[in-house]
């Protein structure tokens, strides 16, 4: 064998591992943040299709909304994101569809979980909604990721305020959320696992209220270089009878 056909033989070994991290970049949960930096200059969008239904108390209940999500990634460390989501709902107090909320967040990396012993990042996010609705949300993701396996945990505080602007009677809710994930790669462009999720709710930040926990399976699927696919099925685990039992989400990425 010549010295250049070792050559471009290891060449092309060498980019297809580099594509094969890359693809993997991409958001593998829908319960839980990724740690994942994208390339400098990377543009995507991210549309979230979303539903819960059937609760203990009310057997029809139901929502499904949408979320969109505009993403640039102008250095290696900062990601910067603008989204607007909208919901159908059908319960007994609201049937019908409507406006959810519109946000910009930014996700800072301090590490890379495909370089790094562990990945590393921040996530700060402001909203505002219906009939001056205001959230605010900020989360630590600690990732790591080995040969074929990612494990995934993210920490975060969200404080949502009822008529933070125009007027009326101003209510705050807290909620600490606790979120675990881990999914293994069974083949270049698949990967399956798991995640739960814990949302501790309090009243003005003072009073707890309960704890809504959801967990399922999880698929990531990797069709090509510019679109990607994640879906999860969750059950709720707590027992908690006012909120609903399932949710099924479907995240569909896509490159420019």
């Amino acid at each position: 064998m010549t010295h250049f056909r070792k050559f471009t033989i290891a060449a092309v070994l060498v980019v297809f591992t580099i594509a094969s991290r890359s693809a993997f970049a991409i958001k593998p949960y829908t319960l839980v943040e990724d740690g994942y930096p994208e390339v400098k200059g990377t543009v995507e969008l991210e549309n979230t299709f979303e539903t819960f239904f059937h609760s203990k108390d009310e057997k029809g209940f139901k929502t499904f909304s949408m979320e969109h999500e505009l993403e640039f990634q102008p250095t290696d460390k900062l990601a910067l994101r603008v989204k607007g989501s909208y919901a159908y709902e059908n319960t007994v107090d609201f049937t019908g569809l409507h406006f959810d909320e519109a946000a910009v967040e930014g996700q800072y990396y301090f590490t890379n979980p495909n370089i790094d012993p562990i990945g590393v990042s921040v996530i700060g996010a402001v909203g505002v909604g219906e009939r001056g609705f205001g959230s605010f949300e900020a989360f630590l993701v600690l990732q790591k990721d080995w040969d074929k396996f990612t494990l995934t945990y993210n920490l975060g505080v969200v404080t949502e305020v009822e008529h933070l602007y125009g007027g009326g009677s101003r209510e705050t809710s807290g909620t600490l959320v606790n979120a675990l994930g881990g999914v293994y790669s069974v083949s270049p462009g698949i990967r399956v696992g798991g995640e739960i999720a814990a949302e501790s709710g309090y009243t003005e930040w003072r009073s707890y209220d309960s704890t809504v926990i959801y967990a399922g399976p999880v698929i990531h699927f990797v069709p090509s270089s510019r679109l990607w696919i994640t879906a999860g099925v969750d059950y709720q685990i707590s027992g908690e009878r006012s909120e609903p039992q399932y949710r099924a989400s479907l995240i569909v990425g896509y490159y420019f």
